[in-house]
């Protein structure tokens, strides 16, 4: 999806959010013997966490199983709580040796780049450690799990890979910079380096220039005004630096503005908003989505 954006000079406050970045994934499974194949839901009673309250017998032959999957920030806070949809990973007399019950169960995982993509590399928590679960990120999206079965003979079997997580990216953090020249053809370069507290600096690390629309000293000396937005993701994805735009070529004692934000399915721009003097909408444009930004606004690209 592409976000589009315009702004229209009127009071507001300028738009700044909080980032987030996945730190860690817990993953809890849940296990049920029963003698239903289908209609089987996270509401149904009996899941338990203990493998051994969950045999397989002639009588209850299908082994279900779900995950909680559990996402926190770098600071230990939750970002997200999800579970994946209940599935079948044992029958008996199919995974296993008739007769004989599950003695063990390992669960594996792994991160790929597509859904149609294995992963080149599986973990678990017993061989590799106990905080060994891959985090999905901007780059491998895709959490995929299986379980390998130990049974009281020693036979061994696994169950099919899935993915039970997809990584959601989506914009945590957008913030309008500005800075006034004297000139028009003295456009600023956009910044290519960020201090650690998201103020905008050159490539070599000196000051930009760009900073807040009331520090930024659009005048009559200075009438030209110019912007640009940084916007953050979650999960590790790289900082976006919009193109630098012209607001306005007079000193017109801007006092804020706002922001509207659309998302489309293609990167043509939709149909602009019109506003009248007073930054009050005239038209909005059919088979379009503009949304004022607000503080509890943050547009989400899929």
């Amino acid at each position: 999806m592409y976000l589009g954006e315009v702004v229209i000079d009127n009071q507001s406050a300028e738009v700044v959010r909080d980032g987030a970045s996945l730190a860690k994934m817990d993953v809890f499974n849940y296990y049920l013997a029963t003698e239903a194949s289908s209609g089987v839901t996270i509401g149904t009673e009996g899941w338990t966490l203990d493998l051994a309250n969950a045999q397989i017998t002639e009588t209850k032959r299908y082994l279900w199983n779900y995950e909680t999957i559990i996402s926190y920030r770098e600071n230990g806070s939750i970002i997200s709580t999800t579970e994946s949809e209940p599935s079948i990973i044992g029958v008996y007399g199919q995974t296993g040796p008739t007769g004989v019950s599950i003695s063990s169960i390992k669960d594996y995982y792994g991160v790929s780049s597509a859904k149609n993509t294995l992963p080149a590399e599986w973990f678990n928590e017993d061989e590799n450690g106990a905080d060994t679960i891959p985090s999905p990120s901007a780059d491998f999206p895709y959490l995929w799990t299986y379980e390998r079965f130990g049974y009281s003979d020693g036979t061994i079997t696994e169950s099919k890979k899935r993915i039970i997580s997809e990584l959601s990216i989506s914009i945590e953090k957008i913030q309008d910079w500005f800075m006034a020249t004297e000139k028009e053809s003295e456009k600023p370069t956009a910044p290519e380096n960020f201090a650690a507290d998201g103020t905008p600096l050159n490539k070599d690390g000196t000051p930009s220039g760009w900073t807040t629309l009331s520090a930024c000293g659009h005048s009559d000396e200075k009438p030209y005004l110019w912007t640009v937005e940084t916007l953050d993701y979650n999960y590790g994805k790289d900082k976006q630096v919009t193109e630098v735009t012209l607001v306005t070529r007079v000193a017109r004692g801007i006092k804020g503005f706002h922001e509207y934000y659309c998302i489309t399915t293609t990167p043509d721009a939709p149909a602009a908003i019109t506003a009248g003097a007073d930054g009050n909408l005239i038209t909005m444009p059919e088979k379009t989505s503009w949304v004022l930004a607000d503080d509890n606004y943050v547009p989400t690209i899929e």
